[in-house]
């Protein structure tokens, strides 16, 4: 039985090696045959790599610097508003002693916003000139800075005209919560989902896409939208503003409380 199973490998073996030396002669005969057509060189490469890629980048970004410059830029402007209200006293009633509260908050957070497109023009202008900044579009690239300045003016103003210097603090905590939520320095489909939910609330999300269109890309639809978002924003805070600031006195409550 042992004897038989021996035979019959061998047998199998002998065919298995007949097989082999048939294909390597068809495989020679067909290289030979090929070498007779005189295949060019070009049909070699399109056998061998029947598909080529065409690699384009669309929208380049030089360096890690120029692609968080849209992410800093807001960021600087934001402090840059909340220094100012360090300086300016919007409760200060001296010799507006006819003049109500609105229209004492407003006059000073419209003067506040001068400084504020004043600010942005000059650290907008630093960055091209000095830091050699490529920008795709100057226009739009100004008149987001300047845009977003003005919206985080009448933001933290009406934080700062309800709650004082605990105004301020909020302001602060405000911030800490847009860099992580703005999508600045990762896509937000790696963002936990906290920041996912408080994205499309805050400002600077629009502005921080705004200015990665404006320095870098070119999709001036989705730059118009969240300029209009933008607008928004300061629009709601500058109508809160005037609407409860007659409800303010003359100094916070919780001022008075902080510096007793």
């Amino acid at each position: 039985m042992i004897a038989n199973g021996g035979d019959e490998l061998q047998k199998n073996m002998q065919k298995l090696y007949d097989n082999q030396q048939l294909l390597y002669k068809k495989l020679d005969d067909a290289s030979k045959k090929i070498e007779v057509l005189s295949i060019s060189g070009k049909k070699r490469d399109m056998i061998n790599d029947p598909i080529v890629l065409d690699t384009k980048r669309l929208n380049p970004v030089a360096n890690y610097g120029i692609g968080f410059t849209p992410y800093f830029i807001p960021l600087s402007l934001w402090v840059g508003a909340l220094i100012l209200f360090f300086i300016v006293d919007i409760y200060d009633r001296n010799g507006y002693k006819d003049i109500s509260n609105a229209s004492i908050v407003i006059g000073k957070l419209a003067s506040l916003s001068i400084l504020g497109i004043f600010q942005s023009i000059v650290s907008g202008f630093v960055l091209i000139e000095a830091l050699k900044l490529p920008v795709n579009n100057l226009f739009y690239y100004y008149a987001i800075n300047a845009l977003m300045s003005v919206v985080f003016v009448f933001i933290i103003g009406f934080f700062v005209m309800l709650l004082g210097m605990a105004g301020k603090f909020l302001a602060v905590v405000l911030l800490m919560l847009q860099l992580t939520s703005s999508g600045g320095v990762f896509p937000m489909e790696l963002e936990p989902k906290f920041f996912n939910v408080l994205n499309p609330y805050f400002p600077m999300t629009y502005g921080t896409q705004a200015l990665r269109e404006a320095i870098s890309g070119s999709n001036y639809t989705l730059i118009i939208n969240d300029l209009l978002i933008l607008a928004g924003f300061g629009i709601l805070f500058m109508l809160l503003s005037i609407l409860l600031s007659e409800k303010v006195g003359d100094t916070n409550k919780i001022d008075e409380k902080l510096s007793l």
